[in-house]
C-alpha cells in the first residue's frame, strides 16, 4: 500500500473539549455498597482530569507536558489502563495524546470507545483517537473516528471542525470528491457560526478546498479558492512557518502544498514585476521542497507528478519574470547631500 503524506488539522480551534470531566457526580452510597472501589476510582478521575484541564488550556510546551505527564502518572498508578470505570481509560488516552504517545492512545481508547460508545464521555474521547491516528498517518482509523464524533455532535462550531478533519482524511486516502463536499460542508457550517473569515476553520477551509480542487485536476476553480485563502490569511499566518498547535501538517512538508499554491496566485495577481519575482521565487522554492521531501518519503507519493508539472511551470514563469524585471529601467539611486 502507498504511503500517505496529507496535511491533517488539529480540530482544538476554539470549539475545545467538553466540560471537565472532574465535574462527575460522585459515586452514591448505594453504588459503593456494590462496589467499594468506586471512591478510590472516582478520586483517581477527579485529579486526573483536572490535571488534564489545566493542560488543555496551556499552548504547547513544558508546562502542559509536566500536567499531563503528572496526570499519565496519577492514572497508571491506579490501574486505568483495566479499569472497569472506562473514564478513567479515556482519561489515560488522553493523556498519553497529549506526550506525543499517539500509538499508546490508540491503543487505550479504541477499546475503550468500542466497549463504552453510548458513555457521555465517549465524544471527547473520539476527537483525541481522531487526533493519534492522524499524526501516525492512519487515516482510515481517523475517517472512522471523526465519523462516529459527527453521529453525536450537536453544535454547529463542533461539526464545523470535525467536518473540516474529515475532508483532509479523505483527502489524504485520495478520495477528493468527499474531501471537496466535506471542504464546502464545513465552511458553509462555520461561516454560519463566526461569520465569513471569523473563524479559523473558514481560512482552513478555503486552503483544504483549493489544495484537493487543485489536485482533482481543476486548476481555474483552485485559482478562485486560493484567491479568497489569500484573501483571509494575508502573510499566510495560518498556514505559513509561523504555525501553532491548533495546526500541524503530517508529514511538515505537505504545508509547501499549500504555501506554493499562494505564493503562485499572488504572483499573478500583482502588477509588481519585481513583486512578482519575488512570489516565483517564494513558489519555486515550495515546490522544490515538496517535491525533494516527497521523494524521500516515497517516490510513489500519489500527488508527486502534479508536484513536478507545478514546479517546471513555477520555474518557467520566474525565468520569463526575471527577464521582465531584467528589462525595466534601472533605478536610480538616491542623491545623498553630506552637510560641511
Amino acid at each position: 500500500m502507498t504511503p500517505r503524506y496529507f496535511l491533517i488539522l488539529a480540530a482544538a480551534l476554539g470549539f475545545g473539549l467538553a466540560a471537565p470531566a472532574f465535574a462527575d457526580t460522585p459515586p452514591s452510597v448505594w453504588d459503593l455498597a456494590k462496589d467499594p472501589r468506586a471512591r478510590d476510582r472516582w478520586e483517581v478521575h477527579g485529579r486526573a482530569a483536572q490535571l488534564l484541564f489545566r493542560a488543555r488550556r496551556e499552548r504547547p510546551g513544558p508546562l502542559r507536558e509536566r500536567l499531563a505527564e503528572q496526570a499519565r502518572s496519577v492514572l497508571e498508578a491506579g490501574g486505568a489502563e483495566q479499569s472497569p470505570d472506562v473514564r478513567l481509560r479515556f482519561d489515560l488516552g488522553s493523556a498519553y495524546e497529549m506526550l506525543g504517545r499517539h500509538q499508546r492512545a490508540i491503543d487505550v481508547l479504541q477499546p475503550a470507545v468500542d466497549a463504552a460508545a453510548d458513555d457521555p464521555a465517549a465524544s471527547d474521547a473520539l476527537l483525541e483517537l481522531a487526533y493519534a491516528y492522524a499524526k501516525i498517518d492512519k487515516p482510515k482509523g481517523e475517517r472512522e473516528a471523526y465519523k462516529r464524533y459527527l453521529s453525536r455532535a450537536t453544535t454547529d462550531g463542533a461539526r464545523a471542525t470535525a467536518t473540516l478533519n474529515l475532508a483532509e482524511a479523505e483527502m489524504r486516502m485520495g478520495n477528493l470528491p468527499d474531501a471537496i463536499a466535506g471542504y464546502r460542508e464545513a465552511i458553509d457550517v462555520s461561516t454560519r457560526v463566526a461569520g465569513p473569515g471569523g473563524s479559523l476553520t473558514v481560512v482552513l477551509g478555503y486552503w483544504g478546498l483549493a489544495v484537493a480542487l487543485d489536485r482533482s485536476g481543476d486548476p481555474a476553480s483552485a485559482a478562485k479558492e486560493t484567491k479568497m485563502a489569500n484573501q483571509l490569511d494575508p502573510g499566510q499566518r495560518v498556514i505559513g512557518d509561523t504555525l501553532t498547535g491548533d495546526v500541524f501538517f503530517e508529514p511538515r512538508h505537505e504545508r509547501n502544498w499549500y504555501t506554493a499554491l499562494g505564493a503562485q496566485e499572488e504572483a499573478r495577481a500583482t502588477a509588481d514585476p519585481r513583486a512578482a519575482l519575488r512570489l516565483w521565487r517564494t513558489a519555486v522554492d515550495r515546490w522544490t521542497g515538496y517535491v525533494r521531501a516527497a521523494e524521500r518519503h516515497d517516490a510513489q507519493d500519489r500527488w508527486l507528478p502534479l508536484a513536478r508539472a507545478h514546479l517546471a511551470a513555477a520555474s518557467r514563469e520566474l525565468a520569463a519574470t526575471t527577464k521582465r524585471v531584467g528589462a525595466l529601467p534601472k533605478t536610480p539611486s538616491p542623491l545623498v547631500i553630506i552637510d560641511d
